[in-house]
């Protein structure tokens, strides 16, 4: 028994578009894709800091009013500057005082001049900064150890009225007193004083008279670092 179907169009297309699909499917499915850019900007830090530092003020063993001739004595005078706290009541607060003490003086010969263009006499005060060390000490030295000369100067900042000598009194020395060490304190800071003495010959001329500078003198900090 044989049956005939009919031919019907439709159903072709649909087989074709079932075919067309499935060919689709197996074609790996391809697609552009553009890059994209994009940017921040990164701010770049560094510092710099000074190293340990360290700042004196110049000591002044004042102005000494002092007879000619012989006065009296065997050897030098010697003039010995200390400090010390003082309180001050307008300040409400400690201020720092010079003191100077004569040794082998003679009878009312040599005394502190309190002129007032004369400044008083001030020990060196020297301060330390900057310093990686802290809350402990660190030494301090002196280039001179011993005494060093005077010699007739012009130019005393700390008296400036007072001239160059016409001659240079010969054997006029001097001596600092360095402390070995200064605290330093949570911030590497530190502060300590210098003080001195200071040998006047017998004997002086007219001549002598006038304004005198020690020998430079270099103070050294070392923290060890």
């Amino acid at each position: 028994m044989y049956f005939l179907a009919k031919w019907n169009p439709l159903m072709s297309i649909r087989f074709s578009q079932l075919v067309m699909l499935n060919v689709l499917l197996l074609i790996p499915l391809c697609v552009t894709v553009y890059a994209e850019t994009a940017t921040d900007e990164i701010d770049v830090y560094s510092g710099l800091a000074p190293v340990m530092m360290l700042t004196c003020t110049d000591l002044n063993f004042g102005v000494y009013q002092i007879a000619r001739g012989d006065r009296g004595i065997s050897g030098d005078t010697s003039a010995t500057l200390n400090w010390s706290l003082v309180y001050d009541r307008d300040s409400s607060s400690d201020v720092m005082t010079a003191e100077i003490s004569f040794t082998n003086a003679g009878l009312d010969s040599i005394a502190l001049s309190d002129k007032p263009e004369y400044d008083a006499p001030a020990p060196a005060v020297c301060t330390v900064s900057g310093s990686r060390v802290i809350n402990s000490n660190i030494g301090v030295s002196s280039s001179v150890s011993g005494t060093f000369p005077f010699a007739g100067t012009g130019g005393n900042p700390f008296a400036t009225t007072l001239a160059i000598p016409n001659s240079g009194v010969t054997g006029m020395e001097g001596r600092m007193t360095v402390p070995a060490t200064v605290a330093l304190d949570a911030n590497g800071s530190g502060t300590f004083v210098i003080t001195g003495q200071v040998w006047i010959p017998n004997n002086l001329s007219a001549d002598n008279y006038g304004s005198y500078k020690g020998q430079a003198v270099t103070i050294t900090v070392n923290d060890g670092l």
